[in-house]
Formats: C-alpha cells, sequence, structure tokens
C-alpha cells in the first residue's frame, strides 16, 4: 500500500527543464526499436476538455493513455486551446534512466517562432489513482518562449510504481492525468511574483470548497490557524460582530470623493489603528465574504506588533488566551457581555479529603482550556483519567489539615461544568533537565471525532456527555521552529477542510485525524524508493501532529455552529467593509497602471496660506492626481480646473522645481503648447509639483509695472508676527529684478499688512540651510540671492538686535521672538516620541525638540508634560532632576540595557540616531540623577523576593553601604550577608563585607550597575549557623536553579555553605 502523498509545489531543482535531455529520450534503444512496430498497434489516447473549474481563467484537461505498460516511446496528447494557445501534454514512460515517468507541457505554438512572445503559464500535473488521496500532484510555473517551448518534470512518478497494479494508478491499464493550466495576464505575472506558489493561482478555494485562506505576514500562520479555528464558530462570530464599533465606523469616508484623478489628499482621521474588536471584526466579514485570501497586517496593527513581531512565532495557546481575554474585557458592559465565557469557560474543583479524620478542603476554578500531558500516555482518554486522577497523600507527604495536624489524604480534581466549545491543548513542549532544553514530543497520542466526558464529571454525570470534535491544530516542525496549520469541520458532520494560510482544500477524515497522532510514521518500502523485490517496512519519526484540539459538545452544535446570514451583520459594519473593498480594488487598479501614468501634486493659494512653516506648502498633504502620460497639456489644465474648482480662464498653471533641497515655483506652463503630449514635456517627472493660481481672485500684483524696473519675477511673502512666533502668508506678487529691497518692502507692506506702516520693517530670504538671510534694504533685487520662486519673509526690525549684527549661532545668542532663532528652530527641531519605560509598548506623548537641547533640557520638557497629564496631583508632579533617559535599540526594538550618559555635552542629537524612529525612553526616579556622579544605583533582590534601588557611594565597601541603606530603610535581612552578581545563568561574583573590594572589584561592581544583584543572607545560607565562613571545612557553593514556564525562563541563584 503506498503512503498518502500530498499536494505541493515542487522546487526550482524538480522544475527542470525537458529540452536538455531531450536528446538522450529520443534517442531510441535496439529495444524500443524492435518494439516500434507493436506500438504503432496501441490504441490512440484520448483528451477530455479543456472545460471550466468555475474560474474564467483556469482550465481542466482529462488525458486517458490506453495500454500504459506497453508504451515505452514518448507519447504526445492530442493538441487543445487554451488562452488562444495550442498546448500539448507530453509523457516519456520510461524517462530519466528508465526508472522514472517524465511528464512535460509543451506549447506547440511556440515552436518555430523567432520573435521575443512569450506566455506566462501556471500549471498542475495530477497523475490519478483508485483512492484520490494517493494521487500524484505537482505543481510548476514556466514563462513559455519559443526557444523554451516545454517545461515539467523528469521524475514525476517512478515506473515501476505506475505499472504496479497494487498502487493504483492503473485501471484496466489505463493511466488518467490532468492538467490543471492557468496562463498568466501581465498585471497578474507581476502579482505572482510576490506570492511564488502555483497553488494559489490555479485553485480558487471560494469555488471549490466555499472558504477561503488568511495570509502569512511572515511567521504568523500560528495566528492564521488559530483564526480559521475561532472564525468556524459562529455564534463567536454573531458576538464579535455585536461589539460596539460604531464610532470608529462614523469617521471612514470614501478616499475619492471628488474627482476620479485624485490619488490621495491628508487624512489624520483614517491614520490611527484600529481597536482589535474592529479588527477582528474586519477579518471575520472578509473570510465570510472575499473571495481571495485575506490580510491580517491591521489586526497584528490593533495588538500593537510591528513588522518584527510577524517574524517571531508565538504559542498558539498564549494567543487564544490573549485574544479571548481581550475580547470578554471589551464585551463587558455591552449588549454581548459574558458571551466568551459562555461558549467557552468551564469549571471544575480541586479538592483534598482527609482519610482517618472528618475534613476537607474544596476550591473552585474557571478555565478556558486544558492542557493535557501527552508523553505517557496512548490517547486522550488516558490523559483525561490522568487529568482527575485521585493523588493520595502520606508518608513524608502527607496533608496538613487544619485542626487535626499531618493527614493522610487525597488530592483531586473533578469538572463541575464545561463549556459548549472545548479547546484541549496538548503539551508537546516539555522542558528535558537531562538536554538542559526544551523538546517536543512527538509521541503517538490517539483521539477519535466523538469524546465522551461524562465519566470525568463530579459524581459522574448520568446521562452522556458527548463532543465532536472540531478543528485540529496542527504543528509540524521541532522546538526551533516549525509551521501551523488547521484541520476544520465547520459542521462537526459533513468534509473536513484543510487550512494552511492561503490554502484551502478538502481533505479526507483519515488525513484530518489519524495522521496527526504523532509517533512512528510505517511505510513499505516501495513507496520508499526500493524495489519490490526487496520491500520491507521502514519507519520514521513524525513530527506533524496535533498541538490543540476544539471539540464542540454535541447538544450545543445545533446553537453553537447555527451559520451567520448576512442579515445579521450590522449595517454600519457591511457599509464600512463594502468601502474598503472599493478601495482596495481602486488602489489595485492604480498599481496596474501606474506604468501608464504619473503623479502630479497641485497647490492653491488656499493652500500656501494656511501652511505654517518652511517652504510654501507640506507637499506630502496637498492634493495628489495620477494623470495619464498620454495625455496633452491642455487636457491637463482641464482636469486641475475640474479639481481645484478654478475656471479656465482664470487659472494659470507653474511648475516647481527642487532647488536648495526645497520646492519652488520655476516657470509657467504656456497656453500655447496645450496640444504637446505630458511624456514629451520635459519638465514632467515621475512626481511633479503644480502651483495653480486663480487671477481673478487678486488685483494686480505687479509691483514693478511701470516697465522701468527690469523684467518681473514671482516672489512669494511671508510675515513674521514675533508675539506668537508664527508665520503669517501675503501671497505672492511680481518684481521687477531692478527694483531696490526697501522698494519692494514698501510697496508689499502698503498692499498686504498696512497696519505695519510707520515701523522699521526687515526682508529675509527663507533658505532651507541657511534659515532667515537678510537682505540689505538698499540693494537691487538682482544683487540679492532672490530669484524666480523665491520665498521673503517680514519681520518687524525692532524686535531682536541680532538682524542687524553678525550673530554666527541665533540658537545661543538670540532671545525669543527672533526670526532667526525662530527658523533655527524650524530647521533644527524634531518630534520625538517619548516612551515610559514601565510601558515601552507604546508613545506615552510627541513633542518637537530641538536637537541641540541638552540632557537636562530634554528632561525639562519631559517634566512639563508629565505634569500636564489629568491624573497628576500635587503629591506625584514630575520632579526636575528626577528624569533618566535610555536610548533606543533598533535591534531589540526596545530600550538599551543601560541608561543613557549624562553630561554637559551630551544633546538631543547624540540621544538620537538616523534609523531608531526618534524614540526615548524615560523613567522617574525616587532621587536626584545628579547624585550618580558620585554613587551607584543598584537593583538588589532581596532573599531573592523583593527588589530594591539603593544608592551607594562609589568609594565605599559595597555590602557595608547596602547594609547601611537596609537599616535606614528599616528592611528585614540579616546583617551578614553576602551580595552576588548574576549574569548569564550563574553567580559571576560575590562580594562580603570581610573583604574590602581592589580595583577590579570596583570596576566589576561598575559593571554591575543597572542590573541585578541578589543580597543572599549568611545566616539563612548556611543552615543557620553564624559565621559559617569561619567553621572548619566549609566552602561556598553556588547554585543556579531554572524554571521554563512555556515561553518564560526564570532564574533563582543563591550561595550554600556546605
Amino acid at each position: 500500500m503506498a503512503v498518502p502523498r500530498q499536494p505541493s509545489p515542487q522546487s526550482d531543482g524538480e522544475q527542470v527543464d525537458r529540452q536538455e535531455d531531450d536528446r538522450a529520450m529520443t534517442e531510441t534503444s535496439e529495444e524500443e526499436q524492435a518494439s516500434d512496430a507493436e506500438m504503432e498497434c496501441l490504441p490512440e489516447t484520448s483528451l477530455q476538455g479543456p472545460e471550466s473549474t468555475g474560474h474564467p481563467d483556469i482550465f481542466k484537461v482529462v488525458w486517458r493513455v490506453p495500454e500504459f505498460n506497453r508504451r515505452s516511446g514518448k507519447v504526445h496528447s492530442p493538441l487543445f486551446e487554451i488562452a488562444g494557445i495550442p498546448w500539448s501534454i507530453l509523457m516519456f514512460p520510461i524517462g530519466v534512466n528508465k526508472q522514472y515517468t517524465s511528464l512535460f507541457l509543451d506549447s506547440k505554438f511556440m515552436k518555430g517562432r523567432k520573435d521575443p512572445y512569450r506566455v506566462n503559464a501556471c500549471f498542475e500535473f495530477t497523475v490519478e489513482n483508485r483512492d484520490p488521496a494517493l494521487s500524484e500532484i505537482k505543481q510548476a510555473q514556466h514563462v513559455f518562449q519559443y526557444d523554451d517551448a516545454d517545461w515539467g518534470f523528469h521524475t514525476f512518478l517512478r515506473h515501476s510504481t505506475v505499472i504496479d497494479p497494487s498502487f493504483g494508478y492503473l485501471v484496466q491499464n489505463v493511466l488518467t492525468v490532468i492538467l490543471v493550466v492557468r496562463v498568466l495576464k501581465d498585471h497578474e505575472s507581476r502579482e505572482y511574483n510576490s506570492s511564488k506558489d502555483p497553488i494559489l493561482w490555479l485553485h480558487d478555494p471560494r469555488v471549490e470548497t466555499g472558504f477561503v485562506g488568511l495570509k502569512n505576514q511572515g511567521a504568523t500562520c500560528y495566528m492564521n490557524s488559530l483564526l480559521q479555528s475561532l472564525f468556524h464558530i459562529p455564534a463567536l462570530q454573531r458576538a464579535v460582530y455585536k461589539m460596539p464599533t460604531e464610532q470608529e465606523t462614523a469617521n471612514k469616508r470614501p478616499r475619492h470623493s471628488t474627482h476620479p484623478a485624485i490619488v490621495s489628499r491628508n487624512d489624520n482621521s483614517n491614520s490611527s489603528a484600529d481597536s482589535v474588536a474592529l479588527a477582528l471584526q474586519r477579518v471575520f466579514y472578509n473570510l465570510q465574504h472575499s473571495k481571495k485570501s485575506v490580510g491580517t497586517k491591521a489586526l497584528t496593527k490593533s495588538f500593537g506588533w510591528d513588522a518584527l513581531d510577524a517574524f517571531t512565532q508565538h504559542d498558539v495557546q498564549e494567543l487564544d488566551r490573549v485574544l479571548c481575554d481581550n475580547l470578554e474585557e471589551k464585551m463587558k458592559g455591552t449588549i454581548v457581555d459574558g458571551e466568551v465565557p459562555r461558549l467557552f469557560r468551564g469549571k471544575l474543583q480541586n479538592f483534598v479529603k482527609c482519610i482517618n479524620v472528618d475534613f476537607s478542603s474544596v476550591r473552585e476554578e474557571e478555565f478556558y482550556d486544558l492542557s493535557l500531558n501527552v508523553k505517557g500516555c496512548k490517547n486522550i482518554e488516558e490523559s483525561l483519567m490522568k487529568y482527575v486522577e485521585v493523588e493520595k497523600l502520606d508518608g513524608e507527604n502527607k496533608y496538613m489539615a487544619d485542626g487535626h495536624g499531618l493527614q493522610d489524604a487525597e488530592k483531586g480534581c473533578a469538572f463541575l461544568s464545561l463549556p459548549p466549545v472545548l479547546h484541549l491543548h496538548l503539551k508537546r513542549f516539555e522542558y528535558d533537565p537531562v538536554r538542559d532544553a526544551n523538546v517536543k514530543i512527538n509521541d503517538k497520542f490517539e483521539f477519535g471525532p466523538v469524546l465522551d466526558l461524562s465519566q470525568y464529571m463530579e459524581g459522574k454525570a448520568k446521562s452522556s456527555l458527548s463532543y465532536l470534535l472540531h478543528s485540529v491544530l496542527v504543528h509540524s516542525g521541532d522546538v526551533h521552529g516549525g509551521h501551523y496549520f488547521a484541520y476544520i469541520r465547520p459542521d462537526c458532520k459533513s468534509k473536513w477542510l484543510k487550512f494552511n494560510d492561503e490554502r484551502v482544500s478538502v481533505v479526507s477524515a483519515e488525513e484530518a485525524i489519524q495522521n496527526n497522532f504523532g509517533g512512528e510514521d510505517e511505510f513499505d518500502g516501495e513507496s520508499a524508493f526500493s524495489p519490490s523485490a526487496n520491500r520491507g517496512k521502514s519507519s520514521s519519526r513524525r513530527t506533524s501532529n496535533a498541538y490543540m484540539l476544539v471539540y464542540v459538545r454535541e447538544s450545543a452544535v445545533a446553537e453553537v455552529l447555527r451559520p451567520l446570514t448576512h442579515e445579521e451583520i450590522p449595517d454600519h459594519l457591511r457599509q464600512r467593509f463594502r468601502l474598503e473593498e472599493e478601495e482596495e480594488e481602486l488602489r489595485r487598479k492604480e498599481k496596474l497602471e501606474a506604468h501608464l501614468k504619473m503623479q502630479i501634486r497641485l497647490c492653491t493659494c488656499q493652500d500656501i496660506s494656511l501652511h505654517q512653516g518652511l517652504d510654501l506648502v507640506e507637499w506630502t498633504s496637498v492634493v495628489q492626481m495620477s494623470i495619464l502620460k498620454t495625455e496633452t497639456l491642455g487636457q491637463l489644465k482641464h482636469t486641475i480646473g475640474q479639481v481645484t474648482k478654478i475656471p479656465l480662464e482664470n487659472l494659470r498653471v507653474w511648475l516647481c522645481r527642487s532647488r536648495n533641497d526645497s520646492m519652488r515655483v520655476e516657470c509657467q506652463i504656456n497656453s500655447n503648447g496645450d496640444a504637446e503630449l505630458i511624456a514629451d514635456n520635459e519638465f514632467f517627472g515621475s512626481d511633479t509639483c503644480l502651483f495653480c493660481e486663480n487671477t481673478a481672485i487678486f488685483e494686480s500684483r505687479n509691483l514693478g509695472s511701470d516697465g522701468t524696473d527690469g523684467k518681473l519675477d514671482i516672489v512669494f511673502f511671508k510675515a513674521f508676527n514675533a508675539e506668537k512666533e508664527e508665520l503669517i502668508s501675503l501671497g505672492h506678487f511680481f518684481v521687477g529684478q531692478k527694483m531696490i529691497v526697501s522698494s519692494m518692502i514698501e510697496q508689499v507692506i502698503a498692499r498686504a499688512v498696512p497696519e505695519w506702516k510707520g515701523c522699521e520693517v526687515e526682508a529675509f530670504d527663507e533658505d532651507r540651510k541657511s534659515g532667515a538671510v537678510r537682505l540689505e534694504s538698499e540693494r537691487e533685487l538682482m544683487a540679492t540671492p532672490l530669484c524666480t520662486g523665491s520665498i521673503v519673509v517680514l519681520s518687524k526690525g525692532d524686535v531682536c538686535v541680532c538682524s542687524k549684527s553678525n550673530v554666527l549661532d541665533p540658537y545661543m545668542e538670540c532671545d525669543q521672538g527672533c526670526i532667526r532663532k525662530y527658523y533655527d528652530k524650524l530647521l533644527n527641531s524634531v518630534t520625538v516620541r517619548f516612551r515610559s519605560l514601565s510601558d515601552r509598548t507604546k508613545d506615552s506623548f510627541q513633542v518637537k525638540v530641538h536637537l541641540r537641547d541638552s540632557y537636562d533640557k530634554v528632561c525639562d520638557t519631559i517634566v512639563k508634560m508629565l505634569n500636564m497629564e489629568e491624573n497628576r496631583t500635587a503629591e506625584t508632579l514630575a520632579k526636575e532632576f528626577h528624569i533618566q533617559l535610555y536610548r533606543h535599540n533598533s535591534s531589540s526594538d526596545g530600550p538599551e540595557q543601560k541608561p543613557a550618559q549624562r553630561n554637559d555635552r551630551v544633546t538631543l542629537e547624540h540621544l538620537l540616531s538616523s534609523w531608531d524612529k526618534n524614540i526615548l525612553y524615560f523613567q522617574e526616579l525616587s532621587f536626584d540623577i545628579r547624585e550618580l556622579e558620585s554613587k551607584h544605583l543598584l537593583r538588589v533582590c532581596l532573599l531573592g523576593d523583593a527588589r530594591e534601588e539603593f544608592l551607594v557611594d562609589k568609594d565605599k565597601n559595597l555590602v557595608v553601604s547596602i547594609l547601611e541603606c537596609i537599616k535606614k530603610r528599616k528592611l528585614d535581612l540579616s546583617p551578614e550577608i553576602y551580595i552576588c552578581h548574576v549574569g548569564k545563568g550563574k553567580i559571576i561574583d560575590v562580594f562580603d563585607a570581610e573583604n574590602e573590594e581592589n580595583e577590579d572589584d570596583i570596576f566589576r561592581l561598575g559593571q554591575a550597575e543597572g542590573k541585578s544583584l541578589y543580597a543572599i543572607s549568611v545566616s539563612a545560607a548556611a543552615g543557620g549557623v553564624k559565621n559559617a565562613s569561619k567553621a572548619k571545612g566549609s566552602f561556598l557553593l553556588r547554585v543556579s536553579h531554572f524554571e521554563f514556564d512555556k515561553v518564560t525562563l526564570s532564574l533563582h541563584a543563591a550561595s550554600l555553605w556546605v
């Protein structure tokens, strides 16, 4: 009997080009030549199809080859046409080394062609078996072209296996080959490169199974399998949909609301992460309605995960608990309050009952899943029996009963109630003390489709308590890594489905249940590439086995698994998700047409007037259009007029170009070139910026209208408000190159800021590198740095004397309200994301800080922000010099272990780096940070329990200093102690009071600063012997004990005198 082989994409090494070996295959041997006459008498092969598979681009062909065991030379199928191209199946019954049957897809259309025409196709060959589960299936993808017109598999299936009737491939000596083909369109070829999995393109899971899969973000297969299991519990779906998210969905607005050419507009309302409730609602809705596999990035973003978390594999049981706890908490106070406990929560009773006296102790406990032992148990019933097994407490293990002393007793547990949906976690991972490592238990562990739990209930249930198997979550691999997938029977009655990330397929009950018991995998020697004469039994350890089981109570199946209808989904969710689908389709279309279009950003006078800061506008926030490259300039202007609502007769378009790291207006697009194609215009690039002027809403903007001032250039003006420290846009004017700066200032003031008449006003040229550069008032404009598109800022001259003096450093020398200091702040300030060390996963606040601000000035900013919080009282206000900073570590995406150094030379620029997202961590100290200049900050675990922080003098004995601190705080600890520095699983250093530290000890103590030390009582360590160090024959033994609990490792270190 052959071992079942699963459909799987083949590696590049298995997907081989036949042409290189074609010569060898077609060279007939004497034996083949002798059989030619016989071959001519063989019946013709028959072809059925191509026929549709339900998808408009996927076709199936069935090829039957009679008298297969008599064929030896190559065999071609009749021609068939798919996507307008004639194809043929090419078979070598006895191919490579006369051991394997070879199969290839041959494009007859390509033969003889010399042009570069190409066809990209995905295809799948299936050699059918009597038992469909044993059919051999392989997939491939190839770009067929005139010199590479066939592709396939040299070693598709061993020939001896095919012709052996016991394997079931030949039915009445007829071999049936099924071919599924999809010819990819141009845009599909580009999309294929992102998945590179032919199965996803050859099978439509929605059509074939009624369900779709979930996309893997990198290592989120464990989450995908759990989400599929939860999704197929409709009662949970109903509860999730009823969670209140109306406020979030109300803020959702269409991305395109004005004109189809608009690509994006700055919209902060949609930029924040969704809540877990809304993100899970979206995943469930898409799993129910989407035709393609569903993404989970919005869900993981709502968890607070980043890209690194998506590539880190976690535990399914841990995620199940966290997710259910989160849902239960979010449902409190809503109409679905208590729905998660109703579905998943059970109760058990832990008891201890004395045998010889009338005393017992009973405690009830709730559970959401049960962890069952695999090691030492043959099946699930035996493991459950061990779970409720009564343990006898006697001998040295007697029970201390209140009022009765030590007594013989029985200890155990029994179930009081079981939930409708029961999650059973199989303990496949355990700590092995011999190997000193965590290992996976691959032992055989049987479970069935029906489970009767009545015998495990308290008092033994009188009636049957039957549960039906709903889901099997499988882990394939070892303790270091692997892959998760799920087998699910949605209604607990019909077919089993396999959910392997994006792949969804129908499988047999044997594959879903028996194949996931684990243990030894026995198979026949023939299927292991052994000759039939030497057939024997072989075995290998199964590393793919069940990790979590989901059972549904038989009496609750009708209620819990009742299918959800479309009408049961709230209207606001249907509207939002329908809108998201339309936007996603629009984005996909834009992506496909991106090579045909160019992006253009539009800036209007209104955008300039609303902008605060450098340049004309923030170009990332303005309207962005997508325009076909084949459009003319006239068509472009027409579209701009529709988007900006400016009449064509009043529209004047200016081209902007990058100059000195800033986008400035360069030249006007003339009307006489309206027939010119955009693609032919040298000024238009991949991302072009345009300024759109409405000539109707302005009076004459010419400041040199008499013609004596030379050529007119467009210049933009701003006014600096020193009191509010803000810039006010004055619009644009046309100035002559021969105009005097003072004359220009007077005319602009008269037209734009008449309230400044009579005031001394200075003009500055806005520059990205230098900030504000003063313009000499008596010079002509042509003698200044000004040119077309320049930005001139006007400021009252009596605000700061630095405008008239040669100040080199405005940050240090200028006063507040000075225009040069203001521009220095604009150019050198960054938005810093501050995070508390106690909650390092999210930002506490964001604030702009100057890069040259010192360590203490940054801390002052933090203190101000903390004291603005509403929950701060007079007693809890943050204090000056009580803040400590930690840099961000990009590798771990968290704070560095050691705090940042504090001195006068350290500035924000030193604390940040270009790749760390401008994140800084802080913690509030209970002492003045300036004390650290002369003291060590040590964190000490007293007897491995309570953790305390001590400031000790750097020039004093360590143990003496800690004892003084303990005495001051009145902490309970023996006066005789050892201080142990623990690291990397062992005791590194031991300090005591009798020996003064030498220079090496002081250095090691400095290295231990900020890390955990352990204060060990000498009398306790010595078993109550005082001055144990002087006891005869005693020595100090360092002991380390490890505890491994799932994914966390705890270390307890101590010193013991023996």
